[in-house]
This record gives structure tokens, C-alpha cells and sequence, in this order.
């Protein structure tokens, strides 16, 4: 029997904007940094169809589309549709390995926001930190590919012992191939990555002493500075395949609810949750 959306109630506090959707735990990566939970089964496409009814149903303004490795669920695409054509704001993100000239030309009208990561200047700085070399050379390719599309792009890079001291080497890079936006994550100790904190973890004060000067030196790219600590991550709306909501809290994911069972709403009340900084985190999504 088909499960029908729970509806919220009217008038309740603090908004919820962006829901993070863990659409798979596969991955066809493994990098040290992974922050990604393990082990989920992936759902089939009517109830991940549902789910998107039930996003949309209680104003949710933007999906991101997440994993693992988003793109190794058949589907994925046929989800991205839907949920456009249910007026969410759609975000990927992906380690862009499947991406194709083709598959972006399809994503292009369906998307609003696409994610790449890119974690040195160098292939042998990116594998410190993404596991791969031959990836450094592969999200490179796609840049001339997804820099004019109408979909907003974004480089991500998280910040760790292994590429803190080649950030300016890094966005000499995305000048030259006209990367307009870049994210500044500071590593922040969760799933595979927290196996590998001692090799990785930078302080606070690290972060920001290596973070403060990069939007002066690179005036035209939007440099956006994300500081890992404990309230920004449980901030995170984070949602599995079967419904399941999680958030992060003490280097742990904690389940929080289910959509079929409470209205993501609802479920958005829980004091655990960091609602202002998640209001700050969607500011340009309201």
C-alpha cells in the first residue's frame, strides 16, 4: 500500500530551506576525506518519487541531490526531472565522474546548482586527499563543459594538513579556467574521515589564517569560507534513501526522525537541530 505524504501543521518556527538527499551510499571513489554515511540500501524510484512529493509539499526551496556518488543510481536523472518540475531548486553533487558533455546538456534546463570537487593544484596534492590522480585530470576536463551553463557551478575544496599550504596555487588554477564560485570547507572529522583525522584535521585558527586573504587575491571568483564546527554541521537536514533524517552531532550521524512518519517539519523542530545557522548556510536560496 502506497504511503501518502504527512502533512505539517501551519505556523511553525524556524523555516526549513534545503534538505540534503543521501540518494545512495555507493561510491566509485574512496577518499580519506569521506564524510558519507555507509551501508543504506538504495530505494526504489516510486518511493523516492514520494518523498520528493512530500519535499515539495512542505515548501522545501532547494533538494540536493548527494551520496556516495549520486549519479550510480539509474534514476538519478528521472528524480532531478521530477523534483524540477515540482519547482524545488535542484543542487548535485557529485565527483563528476560519470559526467559526460551529453549528460550535462541533459542536466543543463533541470538544474539549478552543480558541485565538483577539486582538492589541489596538482594531481599528486588531489590524491592526498581524494584517493585519486587520474580524478584531478577528469574534473579539470569537465570545467570548459560546465562554466556557461545556465546552472550555477561551484568547486568545492576541503580544507586539509595535506593542501592547507596550496591554496593559492588552487585558485590560480580555477581563475584560469573561469570558475566562478568557490567553497572553502574546513575538514571536519565524520565517516571514512574521521579514520583519517590525525592526517587531515586542521584547527580553527589554521583555517582561517590560510582562508582570510583568498578573496582579495581572487576578486573574481564568489569565494564562500565554511567553517566546520559542530553547529554548522548539525544544521544539516540530511535524508537517506528510505526517508530517514539525519543530522551530525559529535562526529556522529544521528537519526532523527522519518519523513513517511512525521512531516519533515516537524521533524525540523528538534532543538538539535542549529536552525539559524541553517537559515544562514540557504540565505541566497530564500
Amino acid at each position: 500500500m502506497e504511503k501518502k505524504p504527512v502533512r505539517a501543521p501551519e505556523n511553525l518556527p524556524h523555516k526549513l530551506i534545503g534538505v540534503c538527499w543521501i540518494l545512495t551510499t555507493q561510491c566509485n571513489l574512496k577518499c580519506p576525506k569521506c564524510f558519507a554515511l555507509t551501508g543504506l540500501n538504495d530505494g526504489d524510484l516510486q518511493t523516492q518519487k514520494n518523498i520528493v512529493d512530500i519535499i515539495a509539499g512542505d515548501g522545501v526551496k532547494k533538494l540536493t541531490f548527494a551520496g556516495g556518488e549520486p549519479l550510480l543510481v539509474p534514476h538519478c536523472i528521472d528524480l532531478i526531472t521530477y523534483a524540477h518540475d515540482k519547482r524545488l531548486k535542484n543542487a548535485l553533487f557529485t565527483n563528476g565522474l560519470l559526467l559526460t558533455p551529453k549528460l550535462i546538456e541533459q542536466l543543463d534546463p533541470i538544474l539549478d546548482h552543480l558541485s565538483l570537487p577539486l582538492e589541489g593544484s596538482t594531481p599528486e596534492i588531489h590524491e592526498r586527499v581524494m584517493g585519486s590522480k587520474k580524478h584531478h585530470n577528469k574534473v579539470l576536463s569537465l570545467l570548459p563543459h560546465v562554466t556557461k551553463k545556465r546552472f550555477n557551478l561551484e568547486v568545492s575544496t576541503v580544507i586539509t594538513q595535506q593542501n592547507i599550504d596550496d591554496l593559492a596555487n588552487l585558485g590560480n588554477l580555477l581563475a584560469t579556467y573561469g570558475v566562478p564560485k568557490w567553497k572553502l570547507f574546513q575538514f571536519y572529522p565524520l565517516g571514512r574521515g574521521l579514520l583519517n583525522n590525525e592526517s587531515l584535521s586542521v584547527n580553527s585558527d589554521a583555517f582561517l589564517n590560510a582562508t582570510k586573504s583568498i578573496a582579495e587575491l581572487f576578486p573574481n571568483i564568489d569565494v564562500d569560507i565554511q567553517v566546520g564546527d559542530e553547529d554548522k554541521q548539525a544544521s544539516y537536514f540530511n535524508l537517506d534513501p528510505k526517508g530517514d533524517v539525519y543530522t551530525t552531532i559529535k562526529n556522529k550521524y544521528v537519526l532523527m526522525g522519518n519523513i513517511f512518519k512525521a512531516s519533515p517539519i516537524q521533524i525540523w523542530q528538534d532543538p538539535r537541530f542549529r536552525h539559524e545557522r541553517h537559515t544562514a548556510r540557504h540565505s541566497r536560496d530564500i
